[in-house]
């Protein structure tokens, strides 16, 4: 059955140290590990991929397929819903830049200090 995922992913992966079956990762392509047998169909993947780590849990090289699950045809596309912030998933990781623009300092030994009166921009 062919199949089409909008999704987000971030995750961590094993690098590729060369080309052959024990130095391969996999490549972005199986970053999500398949576990079926996906001959004869197509995998759909509107997505955004972002690495920030090295993977933790699957720490081996690629595994040919064959071995485990037979490889989809992938038609991986951006998702261009992520350019717009207002589009983005629930949960989704937002850089923020705190700027001071005005601070105060209490007088010592004063545990109800009201700086409304005392403000003054700097």
């Amino acid at each position: 059955m062919d199949t089409t995922i909008n999704t987000a992913i971030i995750a961590g992966i094993v690098y590729s140290t060369g080309n052959t079956a024990t130095t391969f990762s996999g490549g972005v392509m199986n970053l999500p590990r398949l576990l079926e047998n996906w001959s004869g169909h197509t995998l759909w993947m509107n997505t955004s991929i972002v690495n920030l780590y090295n993977s933790v849990r699957a720490t081996h090289q690629f595994v040919n397929p064959g071995t485990y699950y037979n490889a989809p045809t992938r038609n991986w596309n951006f998702d261009q819903n992520f350019t717009s912030a207002g589009k983005l998933p629930p949960g989704t990781p937002l850089i923020r830049r705190l700027l001071r623009s005005s601070f105060c300092n209490p007088p010592p030994g004063v545990t109800n200090y009201n700086a409304t009166n005392d403000y003054v921009p700097h």
